[in-house]
């Protein structure tokens, strides 16, 4: 069978039905903008001197973010990675961060610890019991008087209640990994790529896992956004309402999004084969498997600890397994998005060529 392609004839005709948001006027809060709607563009913003002011903007979707914004937050964290030793930048702040995830909180409270900030840490099953009494933009504004930036990191955490408790918070929210999507997790790995090939446009990511896995949605709204191409090989049908989005902003952006229905044909001359949870049961992966790759091929993994016993060592060992890597520019990414949400931040080093040679 031949993989099912979004032809570029498929795109044009879709582009002409995208619905375009109305135009509304940004939410003031506490003299800063935030969410305001980003203005739909087919250009990328490449002539940019100074990141894009995030102050007071959430992190839950990308659906208000533009290329500049995404770059900015990349920019600020090369900049900090750079830095010869990192000024606690937020101190005095206060920091929420709502988690079930034990690994993940020694990232983050790492990461908060050394930008100077406290931390708070919350059980989401005490948020979810609370939304049953009560209303969910009323509990975000209660929690958001508390302290600065409140983070969600739970997949357990239903995305829509998360959206609405964003919508009352009167503080920044930002989304690690919920029920749909994994934000932060999806910046840390374009970090991880620009640093392995010092550019993120035409990468050709292939993802081999669940349909409805966090990775795929947040990779289907996140990457036509910087260039690079996704394919994909899962089992079962992703969200509509994703899938959608996903080709409309292909179109948009002129990426590929196409779906495939074997390991082989789904890696051929791709750059990195990201895997996440129930991949495993659908292909095992071997280090021989790469050799239809590119040849500068890469490896990428969410859920490694849980299944790194079915992972060849070679394959582990390997320089183009990123995994640990990109654990460590999570961390980066996530300190970018706290600062650049914050507060007014002017890095110290020119702004990355993200494109490469266009």
């Amino acid at each position: 069978m031949t993989p099912s392609t979004l032809t570029w004839a498929m795109c044009r005709n879709l582009s002409k039905t995208i619905v375009r948001r109305k135009n509304t006027l940004p939410i003031i809060r506490r003299g800063q903008i935030k969410n305001a709607p980003a203005p739909l563009s087919n250009q990328f913003d490449v002539e940019i001197s100074i990141p894009s002011d995030l102050m007071g903007r959430d992190l839950v979707t990308f659906d208000n973010y533009r290329t500049q914004d995404i770059y900015s937050l990349l920019w600020i964290a090369v900049d900090l990675k750079q830095a010869e030793s990192l000024v606690k930048k937020c101190e005095g702040k206060s920091i929420c961060v709502i988690s079930d995830n034990p690994i993940r909180k020694i990232s983050l409270s790492s990461a908060i610890t050394k930008l100077g900030a406290a931390t708070t840490f919350i059980n989401p099953a005490e948020i979810s019991h609370e939304t049953m009494e009560m209303d969910l933009e009323i509990l975000g504004k209660t929690v958001g008087s508390s302290c600065d930036v409140v983070v969600f990191d739970s997949k357990n955490f239903d995305h829509t209640n998360l959206e609405k408790f964003a919508t009352g918070c009167t503080v920044p929210v930002i989304c690690t990994e919920s029920s749909l999507l994994c934000p932060i997790y999806c910046l840390g790995e374009l970090l991880t790529l620009f640093e392995h090939y010092d550019y993120l446009r035409r990468l050709v990511i292939s993802f081999l896992g669940d349909s409805s896995d966090q990775l795929l949605n947040t990779y289907a709204l996140l990457y036509p956004k910087v260039g690079m191409h996704l394919h994909y090989f899962v089992e079962g049908n992703m969200d509509f309402n994703i899938w959608n989005k996903g080709i409309e902003l292909a179109a948009q952006y002129n990426t590929e999004f196409k779906q495939f229905d074997n390991f082989f044909d789904l890696v051929y001359r791709s750059h990195t084969l990201s895997l996440s949870r129930n991949s495993l049961n659908m292909h095992e992966v071997t280090i021989k498997d790469t050799k239809e790759m590119n040849l500068n091929w890469t490896f990428l993994h969410k859920d490694l600890y849980k299944q790194n016993n079915l992972l060849p060592k070679d394959l582990l060992r390997s320089n183009q397994f990123l995994v640990w890597k990109n654990i460590q520019n999570m961390q980066w990414i996530f300190m970018a998005t706290i600062i650049a949400i914050t507060q007014k931040y002017s890095p110290a080093i020119s702004r990355p060529n993200f494109e490469g040679s266009l």
